[in-house]
């Protein structure tokens, strides 16, 4: 009998366990910040510009974090100008930053609005908004993120 009840406690504990990392790894992906560090024009013609932007995502917690993909919009004053993916895992460490470019070209028959509002009211105001995936014991979950600069 006391065999049985070892064998149920460590099952127990196991279980605690595990309950504490699924909480660890879901609060981690929670609390990552995405941001637009950088948005560069390249070139400019009488059709489009070309633009490159640089996301990054910071990992604050204590545990590791791996976005299986991540995929998002990019808007100019309300207006979406670009759509981003990024297909391939990659892990952040605590603490640390992902930061990726993604270079587009625009033209101004798409956005000629943003470009007006933007001259209008001398200030572009940038959001993103999408999700990032990541895998928790074998299932891939989506987490959605906005964030307005």
């Amino acid at each position: 009998m006391a065999v049985k009840h070892k064998i149920f406690a460590g099952f127990i504990i196991v279980l605690a366990l595990v309950g504490i990392f699924a909480f660890l790894k879901i609060s981690a992906i929670t609390n990552l910040q995405v941001g637009l560090s950088e948005v560069t024009l390249d070139q400019v013609s009488w059709q489009d510009m070309h633009l490159t932007f640089k996301i990054v995502i910071h990992n604050p917690n204590i545990v590791s974090v791996t976005i299986d993909r991540f995929h998002a919009r990019i808007f100019a004053n309300e207006i979406r100008i670009a759509t981003i993916e990024l297909l391939q895992p990659s892990k952040i460490m605590p603490g640390e930053s992902l930061t990726k470019e993604f270079s587009i070209v625009i033209s101004y028959f798409d956005v000629g609005e943003a470009i007006i509002n933007a001259i209008r009211e001398r200030k572009i105001e940038w959001k993103i908004e999408g999700e990032y995936f990541f895998r928790l014991f074998g299932i891939t979950m989506p987490y959605t993120f906005e964030m307005t600069q």
